[in-house]
């Protein structure tokens, strides 16, 4: 095996960028190599720029989606149904894999994935970020607290509000400290409404108690808004979260 490929065996997965970091030729010369590698069916290439070292003696493989998603930009964390899925709690999984990301990409679609970048809340992709060894990788992923933040402000890229709450209802328990930390720090009063609201729906599940739901409700705006706007729903208000939550909301959520 070439000294470049040597590089490359445990990450699995390389950029161009990087190749050429340790390469001692040109980039016409270092993209003629790896067009080598990959007739000689040594690498794969998943798109421009991004390439899946095949492991030795190995004549098919299929790449781990969440590696190819980490490795897609620089500044991002993994996000959303992503994320609900990298904890565990999905209640289904999708095929379609969510980038936090500074720097949007296109979506491509990759051996049956959609990889979609998306901003993060107010760009933020600090808070509540943690890492997770997957198969020798550092992945960045939004821990429990922020997953649930970021799923209630977004619940298109959850799979709506369903698919959401049942999926959030998986975890066995949130930090409060955290939650509200990040909630602060993330200043936007449509998530305490939305985070109260559900905080008040799994109470009994997660042990809140009410001095923490007041704490939240301090924050809520004086304006009514939407738990998740969506044509075709109709609403009813809920005056102690002031949201307008869908009518329909008990029949959705049997057995949350």
């Amino acid at each position: 095996m070439s000294g470049l490929l040597k590089l490359f065996a445990e990450k699995e997965l390389f950029t161009f960028d990087q190749a050429l970091q340790y390469s001692t030729t040109s980039k016409a010369s270092l993209s003629r190599l790896l067009n080598k590698y990959i007739n000689q069916n040594k690498i794969l290439k998943i798109r421009n720029g991004l390439y899946y070292l095949i492991p030795f003696g190995k004549s098919t493989v299929t790449p781990n989606p969440y590696k190819i998603a980490a490795s897609l930009t620089t500044d991002y964390y993994l996000a959303y149904h992503t994320a609900l899925e990298l904890h565990g709690v999905a209640y289904t999984t999708f095929n379609i894999k969510y980038i936090a990301a500074k720097k949007l990409f296109k979506p491509f679609f990759y051996n049956e994935i959609t990889y979609q970048s998306t901003k993060a809340i107010n760009d933020n992709l600090n808070t509540g970020i943690v890492e997770l060894l997957i198969d020798n990788l550092l992945v960045k992923v939004s821990d429990r607290e922020r997953t649930l933040i970021d799923c209630l402000d977004r619940m298109n890229y959850c799979g709506g509000i369903e698919e959401t709450i049942k999926s959030l209802r998986n975890f066995p328990s949130v930090n409060f400290n955290n939650l509200y930390k990040y909630l602060t720090k993330l200043n936007r009063k449509i998530l305490f409404s939305k985070t109260g609201w559900l905080l008040q729906l799994l109470q009994d599940r997660w042990n809140v108690e009410n001095k923490f739901l007041d704490k939240l409700k301090r924050h809520v705006s004086k304006r009514p808004m939407y738990l998740y706007n969506l044509e075709g729903f109709e609403y009813k208000y809920n005056s102690f979260w002031n949201l307008m939550i869908p009518s329909n909301i008990n029949n959705m959520l049997k057995g949350v």
